[in-house]
C-alpha cells in the first residue's frame, strides 16, 4: 500500500502527462472509437428505417425483401459493437485528455463528432433503399388487390429526402450548441484563471448535499454527480452561500471541508465564485458557475 498522500498522487497522475503527444494520440483514437461505433449503429437505424419504409409502403405480399429482413444477425452484432466502441471510446477519450490538459475537462468534441457519424452512417445506406413496385400503390403481385397510398405512405416514401435533411439539421444544431457552450466555457476559464491571480481565498463549508442519479431498465440507480450548497466569509465577514454542480458525487462523500475563490473587488457576483473540494487542488478542480447562470445578466 503506498504510503504517498493520495492528493499527491491525484496531482501527479493529471499532471504527468500534461501537453504530452501521446496521450493525446490516445484521446485522439479515442475519438476515432467513437466515429466508428457511431457511423455503425447510424447504419443499423437507416436499415431498420428502411424495413419500417418498406412495410408501409409496399403490400404484405411482396416478396422482396430488405437487407435487416435478409440478416437478421446484424441486430444484435452491430448494435452490441456500436455500443461497445462509443463507450470505450467516450472513455479513453475523456481519460486520456483530461491528463494531457493537465486536469481540465476534456473538450465538448466526443457528443456533435459522435451524431454526426451517427448521421453519416444513417445517410450512406440511404441510396439502397428498396424502391416502391409502382409510386402511389401498394402492389399485391399475388392476389392482385392494389391498395392506393394514405398519407402516412406519402411520409414515408419521402423519407429518404426528409430524414437525411433532418438528420444533417440536428448535427449542425447539435455542432452550433457545443460551439456557444464552447464559448461560454472559455469565458468561465478566462474569470478563474484571472482569480486564481488576483482573488481572495477562504475555507468553505458545506451545508447541503443534493445527489443526483440516473437509473436504468433493471431499477438501480448510480449517481451522477450533486448539487452543493457551501458557505463562506468574504473579505468584509459578510457570509455568503453559492450553489455549486459537480460530476460525479464520489468526489465529495463524507467530505465537509470546501475552499472559494472569489473576487475581493466585487464578492457580490455569483458568476464570479469557484469552489473546490479537493486538497491540493488544480485550475481544473475549481468548480464556476454553470453556463445557464452565465447567461444571466449581472
Amino acid at each position: 500500500m503506498s504510503t504517498v498522500d493520495p492528493a499527491v498522487r491525484r496531482r501527479d497522475d493529471l499532471l504527468s502527462r500534461r501537453g504530452d503527444r501521446g496521450t493525446l494520440a490516445v484521446a485522439i483514437s479515442g475519438l476515432l472509437l467513437i466515429v466508428a461505433g457511431a457511423s455503425g449503429i447510424g447504419m443499423f437505424a437507416s436499415l431498420m428505417f428502411e424495413d419500417l419504409r418498406h412495410g408501409v409502403i409496399d403490400s404484405v405480399f411482396d416478396d422482396r425483401t430488405t437487407t435487416m429482413s435478409r440478416s437478421m444477425w446484424l441486430l444484435p452484432v452491430t448494435i452490441t459493437v456500436g455500443v461497445v466502441l462509443v463507450f470505450a471510446g467516450s472513455g479513453i477519450y475523456n481519460w486520456a485528455l483530461r491528463r494531457y490538459l493537465g486536469g481540465e475537462a476534456p473538450w465538448l468534441l466526443a457528443g456533435p463528432i459522435g451524431f454526426a457519424a451517427f448521421t453519416c452512417g444513417f445517410i450512406a445506406l440511404v441510396p439502397t433503399w428498396l424502391e416502391p413496385i409502382r409510386i402511389g400503390t401498394a402492389v399485391d403481385p399475388i392476389f392482385e388487390t392494389d391498395d392506393s397510398w394514405g398519407w402516412g405512405s406519402w411520409i414515408l416514401y419521402r423519407s429518404n429526402i426528409w430524414m437525411p435533411v433532418l438528420l444533417v439539421a440536428i448535427a449542425l444544431l447539435f455542432a452550433w450548441a457545443a460551439r456557444a457552450s464552447a464559448r461560454t466555457r472559455r469565458r468561465i476559464l478566462e474569470e478563474r484563471d484571472r482569480l486564481l491571480q488576483t482573488g481572495q481565498r477562504v475555507p468553505g463549508q458545506i451545508h447541503d448535499v443534493k445527489v443526483h442519479y440516473s437509473s436504468d431498465d433493471s431499477g438501480s440507480r448510480r449517481a451522477t454527480g450533486a448539487t452543493l450548497t457551501v458557505s463562506y466569509l468574504d473579505g468584509a465577514h459578510v457570509m455568503r452561500f453559492v450553489e455549486r454542480v459537480t460530476r460525479g458525487a464520489g468526489a465529495v462523500e463524507g467530505c465537509s471541508r470546501a475552499e472559494v475563490l472569489f473576487d475581493p473587488l466585487r464578492p457580490d457576483v455569483e458568476t464570479s465564485v469557484f469552489v473546490t473540494f479537493q486538497r491540493m487542488p488544480l485550475p481544473g478542480d475549481w468548480i464556476g458557475p454553470t453556463h445557464k447562470s452565465m447567461g444571466r445578466p449581472r
